[in-house]
This record gives structure tokens, sequence and C-alpha cells, in this order.
């Protein structure tokens, strides 16, 4: 496992490694909060290739370096573009109520929302056999 020191030696061996055999490159992403680091691993059974990234910046640039490789692998045309936040919600998002139940809630909590009242009377053991003395 060879741990590389700069994001643009990491891109050229992600590039050789996946044209070398693109069909058995996997790219793993995970996340180390104690380091504060994100873990970026390109292999293929054979080769591994890891790298280390401390600023946002870094990983929005291998991103679109994942981007680039699937996009090789599907024969389509890059476009990698960063992501915009106010893009993915335009409109402010409605706040539930929180003292109102929904349906699901009302079910996990073990009450039904159409809750018929009991009988009163006799219950269903029926006359002297069988039911409880009083």
């Amino acid at each position: 496992m060879t741990l590389l020191n700069t994001l643009d030696e990491f891109q050229r061996e992600a590039e050789a490694l996946y044209v070398a055999t693109p069909y058995d490159v996997r790219f793993v992403t995970k996340f180390e909060p104690s380091a504060g680091v994100i873990k970026f691993k390109l292999t293929n059974d054979i080769t591994t290739i890891q790298y280390w990234a401390r600023e946002a910046g870094e990983a929005q640039r291998i991103e679109n370096l994942n981007k680039d490789l699937a996009a090789r692998l599907h024969n389509v045309p890059v476009t990698a573009s960063p992501i915009e936040v106010e893009s993915v919600h335009p409109e402010p998002i409605p706040i539930a109520d929180p003292s109102r139940k929904t349906e699901s809630q009302t079910k996990a909590s073990g009450v039904s929302a159409q809750t018929k009242p009991k009988a009163k009377g006799k219950s269903g053991a029926g006359g002297k056999k069988g039911g409880k003395k009083r």
C-alpha cells in the first residue's frame, strides 16, 4: 500500500492504474474524525494507492477525479462541476409542527389514529365456564 504525499501525484497514479485495469479498479473513501482526515484509496487488488486529504478543497478535487474515472468507464463526456448549495433547495423547507404527530409516529408509539372505545360488559370468555370469578 503506497501513501502518496501530493494530490497531483495521486491523480497521476490513479489515472495510470485505471488505464491499466479499468474494470478491476475500486475507489474507497473513508472519513477518520479522530484524525480529521478523509482517506482515499484506489486499488485493483494488486496495486493500492492512498491519499489523505485534510482540506475541503482537496476533497472537491478528488470528487472531480472520481467523476472523471466513472465517466471514462461509461464512455460519456466529463461534466464535472462544483456543487452549488443554492441549487439543491431553492425554497426554504417548512418546519414541521412538533405538537402534531404524523401517522407513522402514532403507529410507532402504539396508539392507533382510529381507536375505538372498548365495549363494556361481559368479556369474550362468556358465562360461568372459563370466566373469572367475581
